[in-house]
């Protein structure tokens, strides 16, 4: 399909997620919600790149599930350079590998299998791709921050039933599910009539044009805090 694409520009969404992931953790402080210094498990740097820079720039205490959560293995990270260092000589032997074996596909998206359960009780704020966050989570999440994207209505349903407090994507919620950054990628590029996939700085520009703001969800109230765009 890629390669059939012969005028217009492609993109896949990950320039846009990579923007407002790094927005959210700044207007969440603008919110009131701590960042900088909140104990943090983000489930994947790797994934998460934006994610976790603007984390490590914040300060806040953060750790970096990329082996628990992609390998399986009891071997929590600290540091951000840590993660990168390890990247380097792991990421090249990790294209051999089934991409199932690394991350939960088809039916085991719907399954729960509690696994560092530690790690998510010490957490202030959980932050990262949803299908780890659901994959392996606990019972309770108790007073939890969850910071994520493409959560549905029933996802959210599941984080109040466990008693999270707080819901933060970066992407608006429309009809039930948070928008896929795809279409809004796709959505900017157009509007801006360059013909090409943006920068960070113009996908910022053109965010503060249109009035854009994460979604942020109060799950033990009836109230939603805040909606993405007017």
């Amino acid at each position: 399909m890629a390669r059939a694409v012969q005028h217009s520009p492609l993109v896949d969404g990950s320039g846009l997620k990579d923007t407002i992931e790094r927005r959210a953790f700044h207007i969440m402080e603008q919110e009131g919600i701590p960042v900088r210094g909140a104990k943090t498990l983000l489930m994947s740097a790797v994934d998460r790149f934006g994610m976790a820079e603007t984390l490590w720039e914040m300060k806040a205490d953060v750790l970096f599930g990329d082996f628990m959560f992609g390998l399986g293995l009891h071997i929590p990270i600290r540091s951000l350079s840590t993660i990168w260092w390890y990247g380097s000589i792991v990421g090249p032997f990790l294209k051999f590998i089934p991409f199932e074996w690394l991350y939960p596909t088809g039916k085991k998206q719907d399954q729960i299998t509690p696994k560092f359960g530690q790690y998510y009780q010490w957490a202030d704020m959980i932050a990262g791709d949803f299908h780890y966050i659901r994959r392996y989570m606990p019972d309770r999440l108790d007073g939890k921050v969850i910071v994520t994207n493409t959560v549905t209505a029933e996802d959210v349903e599941l984080l109040r039933q466990r008693n999270a407090r707080l819901l933060v994507t970066g992407s608006p919620e429309i009809n039930g599910r948070s928008f896929a950054t795809n279409v809004m990628e796709a959505m900017l590029v157009a509007l801006s009539g360059k013909g090409r996939a943006l920068s960070r700085d113009e996908y910022d520009q053109l965010l503060d044009d249109i009035g854009y703001r994460p979604r942020i969800e109060e799950l033990q109230a009836a109230s939603q805090v805040s909606v993405s765009t007017d």
